[in-house]
């Protein structure tokens, strides 16, 4: 839910996201989902889901600062004892992760080394897991959520909107693009 409703003009909550989980097929009966719910509800809602192949902080930090989103599925450790999705959703002036853990709003509003992330990642490795890439598609239109942002990367609305996409900017400066 969080991720559609994040990256295009869809408004799902976790309630009808779960119901169209299970119509489609993505519910493992006492298992949670099947991991083919990223690429299917990706597809689904006009997103494209791919594996990010390269995992390491730098690419992680790139992805976030192109504009998209990652899903991770965690294995045992900071976000999960089993298997977890999260999102991670931005990137800090310092480096450091911003998530979105539908768990838990605490560890949604701290800032997390990329490396310990990629530490805690599930082992698994179908249908694209443990990490993908989520993007919009050609016809879509990105738009910033939230462009008031603290230093720390902070976006005051986060939870009215459940995920922050940072503007672009310049990975080697720092900068913000300037206006055209």
């Amino acid at each position: 839910a969080m991720a559609v409703s994040s990256m295009g003009d869809w408004d799902r909550d976790p309630v009808q996201m779960a119901q169209w989980a299970v119509e489609h097929g993505y519910w493992a009966k006492g298992g949670g989902s099947y991991l083919s719910i990223i690429e299917g509800t990706a597809t689904a809602y006009g997103l494209t889901a791919s594996s990010l192949v390269e995992r390491t902080p730098q690419a992680v930090r790139e992805t976030l600062l192109s504009g998209n989103l990652l899903v991770a599925l965690m294995g045992p450790g900071h976000f999960t004892q089993g298997g977890h999705f999260i999102l991670l959703r931005g990137v800090t002036l310092s480096g450091m992760i911003l998530v979105a853990d539908p768990n838990s709003e605490e560890r949604s509003l701290m800032e997390w080394d990329p490396q310990l992330i990629l530490d805690e990642l599930s082992a698994s490795t179908a249908s694209g897991a443990p990490l993908w890439v989520l993007s919009l598609a050609d016809s879509l239109h990105a738009f910033p959520l939230c462009l008031d942002i603290s230093p720390s990367g902070w976006c005051p609305g986060f939870y009215d909107r459940a995920i922050f996409r940072p503007p672009a900017f310049d990975l080697k400066s720092c900068q913000a693009p300037q206006a055209a």
